[in-house]
């Protein structure tokens, strides 16, 4: 086997470890996908949020992971700190699995829903932007739809939320921390945290 075989048989195994990150977007107003919400239980909820941190790294706001009190730098630094969900949906449109970011009212929606429908893998959901493009006041609507999608996809098949991947959380050890926050940039070379998220078992 050469090495662009090796290369290939990676990217057809679907391993978290080795997907890119995908994104769900609904571009304007109107715009609507039937997806698969890949949660099935609160467990899958917290596998999913994170409590972070916007720090600017080479000019851009990043996500920071929090390490927790007595370990964080960007706590002892006074940044806010606020809790975001990056859910897995399997996306009937584009027919792959892709991240949603979302905050704390999705998050209580998403436990009501798991009340109500239980495994939400199981069931199918229709999502409706209103707003226009590039509208400051855009929301969305989340149904239930008698319309079954069928999926094969599981929130394994997610790429792992913490690592160094500057469009997911970055997962940085108290020096990389202060490093980021006084000078803007991050040096890998340093002592780096492990990432927590249960798929992964490396940093990207």
């Amino acid at each position: 086997m050469n090495l662009q075989e090796l290369l290939k048989s990676y990217e057809n195994k679907g391993n978290s470890n080795y997907n890119k990150p995908n994104f769900f977007q609904l571009k304007d107003d109107g715009d609507n996908a039937l997806v698969k919400i890949l949660l099935k239980d609160e467990q899958d909820i917290m596998k999913f949020t994170k409590e972070v941190h916007m720090v600017k790294i080479n000019g851009y706001d990043n996500k920071v992971e929090c390490l927790g009190q007595g370990k964080c730098r960007c706590c002892d630094a006074g940044l806010p700190k606020k809790l975001v969900l990056m859910m897995p949906l399997y996306n009937a449109e584009t027919k792959q699995v892709e991240l949603w970011q979302r905050g704390i009212t999705m998050i209580k929606d998403i436990v009501t829903m798991l009340d109500e429908y239980g495994d939400l893998s199981q069931e199918t959901f229709k999502i409706v932007r209103s707003g226009k493009a590039k509208s400051k006041d855009t929301k969305y609507s989340m149904v239930y739809s008698k319309k079954q999608v069928e999926c094969d996809k599981t929130n394994a098949d997610a790429p792992a939320l913490v690592g160094r991947d500057f469009k997911l959380v970055l997962g940085l050890s108290p020096e990389q921390q202060e490093e980021a926050i006084l000078e803007g940039t991050v040096t890998w070379t340093k002592k780096e945290q492990v990432a927590t998220v249960e798929n992964d078992e490396s940093a990207f």
